[in-house]
């Protein structure tokens, strides 16, 4: 038997209860914080840590992050910029390039530190993963750094585990429901059972 103090004086949370999912699709963002950081393989990164600064989820991270009770708690929506190799300088080029473009008279000059307090827009994309349990799961997040102002109308977007955007709306329409969804089966040989 469970015996639980105070049980009944206890307010319940309930999983989806007050929960406010963030809108997929253009967003104009704020870039809270700036630091770099080494990768898992050692490699250095820009960080940013951004939230939404207009319309009705204004602030989205910022509440996010203090409701949240947790003493380890992590910001809610980090973007990463790699700058070590030719081709993903070019990728740092064109977020910058879009950062300074969304600042009037900002221009980058090497300080992370500067991008503090700067606007920038993108894309807020569901991207598939695989969960600890084995279970493709998705998760939202910040993708294709832009300019303010440029590409208002894109249509939300799901990135696949192969790596491939497909449209948001599709994507629910043909995801298989719990009853079509394939599980793996192992089989057991009798003979391997102890009893």
């Amino acid at each position: 038997m469970i015996n639980i103090n105070n049980y009944d004086k206890v307010e319940p949370i309930l999983y989806g209860g007050d929960y406010e999912r963030l809108k997929l699709g253009y967003q104009e963002c704020i870039i809270r914080n700036s630091y770099i950081q080494k990768t898992k393989s050692g490699r250095d990164a820009l960080v940013l840590e951004l939230d939404i600064n207009s319309g009705e989820q204004k602030d989205y991270y910022k509440k996010m992050y203090d409701n949240n009770t947790k003493t380890d708690k992590t910001w809610g929506c980090k973007y990463l910029q790699m700058y070590d190799e030719e081709k993903q300088i070019q990728f740092f080029k064109g977020l910058m390039t879009s950062i300074e473009k969304s600042n009037y008279g900002y221009k980058f000059n090497g300080d992370e530190k500067s991008l503090i307090g700067k606007l920038v827009a993108g894309e807020f994309i569901l991207e598939e993963y695989v969960g600890q349990d084995g279970a493709t799961k998705t998760r939202t997040r910040f993708d294709r750094p832009r300019s303010i102002g440029e590409h208002k109308e894109v249509k939300p977007k799901v990135r696949l585990l192969n790596g491939k955007y497909v449209d948001y709306q599709d994507y629910e329409n043909n995801k298989p429901t719990t009853n079509e969804t394939s599980q793996q089966v192992t089989e057991i040989d009798p003979a391997d059972l102890p009893f």
